[in-house]
């Protein structure tokens, strides 16, 4: 979650600059033209997959995510203790208004991510270890029944690059000017509501973005409206196909529902490949109000199938390491 819609509606991230990148920049070059690795022809055997049998949650595989967006104060975060495991799923847990438990949120500040003595609107994310390009992103997952949370399926890669000087531009004065944002993401929430604004929030409504930047017609927001509620106690796949492009490919992103296509998005489609996020949190306002104790988000399983498209481009990331807890920090059930 980290990218929201204009950065509440969808998860938003706080990233480090990266000084390669700025390097590069610096000497002329578009961060999207610099050298970039290029991911390996592929196989079955780099399909990533795990149905999250054993109770543990594989390091190897995963993060957790220890941080906050979506604007200081509106809400605590996410946090490794709300991360567990039953009956061969991962649960997610989301306190809401009612919450009176230990668990505590965090916030920003400065660099890192610190403890606050607020434990309500306090969420949980799982973050793959490893990034991923074009393909196909599935997750098998039961969403809360009562609104108050989002719950979100999304690939996320963001940095900020330093701009270039003019001819007669002064370094100081360049050193004002705000950096170029790159944030290339796609994202499928619930629940969703007929329009930007947040009247008619249900679950008989998914939101899917697509991103490129967080400026002006950097984004592709669409929604639709479902036959039945998803708040129904029940598992369903929600899937989305990434299509970079190239050799006659043509850059999209199609959103799926138990195996039944919903929409397909052509524009702002993503090119840089990121990790992939599954998660809940609580933005201000878009997603109902919590009035509840806990409840959960429970996954199955998830798996990406990669399509290793000509268009994929792998480039130097922003380093998140302050906003992941580290495994001896995980809850002692989940540790290997």
């Amino acid at each position: 979650m980290i990218s929201p819609m204009h950065r509440t509606l969808a998860p938003c991230a706080t990233a480090l600059v990266s000084l390669a990148m700025i390097l590069m920049n610096a000497a002329g070059a578009s961060p999207l033209d610099t050298a970039r690795e290029k991911a390996p022809t592929g196989a079955k055997e780099d399909v990533f997959y795990d149905g999250f049998d054993g109770g543990k949650l594989d390091p190897g595989k995963w993060m957790i995510a220890r941080r906050q967006w979506g604007g200081k104060g509106k809400n605590g975060g996410v946090v490794a203790e709300n991360v567990s495991t039953r009956d061969g799923h991962v649960v997610l847990e989301a306190h809401g208004d009612q919450y009176q438990g230990p668990v505590k949120g965090v916030e920003k500040r400065g660099k890192d991510f610190v403890e606050i003595d607020e434990g309500r609107r306090v969420g949980a994310s799982i973050v793959t270890k490893d990034r991923f390009a074009s393909g196909r992103y599935e997750v098998r997952a039961r969403i809360p029944r009562h609104l108050g949370a989002c719950s979100a399926f999304w690939t996320f890669y963001y940095d900020e690059v330093a701009p270039k000087p003019g001819p007669s531009e002064s370094k100081p004065a360049n050193a004002r000017r705000k950096p170029k944002i790159i944030n290339h993401e796609i994202d499928i929430e619930l629940p969703g509501r007929p329009g930007r604004t947040p009247q008619g929030v249900g679950y008989d409504w998914m939101l899917f973005i697509t991103w490129t930047g967080v400026g002006a017609k950097e984004d592709t927001s669409d929604r639709i409206q479902l036959p039945n509620a998803l708040n129904d106690g029940e598992f369903h796949t929600y899937r989305f196909d990434w299509h970079t492009g190239g050799n006659g490919i043509a850059p999209s992103v199609v959103f799926f529902l138990d195996g039944k296509e919903l929409r397909t998005v052509t524009t702002n489609v993503p090119s840089i490949a990121g990790h992939f996020w599954i998660g809940i949190w609580f933005p201000k306002g878009s997603t109902g109000e919590p009035d509840y104790d806990t409840e959960t988000l429970d996954v199955d399983w998830a798996r990406i199938t990669p399509f290793h498209e000509p268009d994929d481009q792998f480039v130097e990331e922003a380093k998140f390491d302050n906003g992941f807890a580290p495994v001896d920090q995980w809850p002692a059930a989940l540790r290997p």
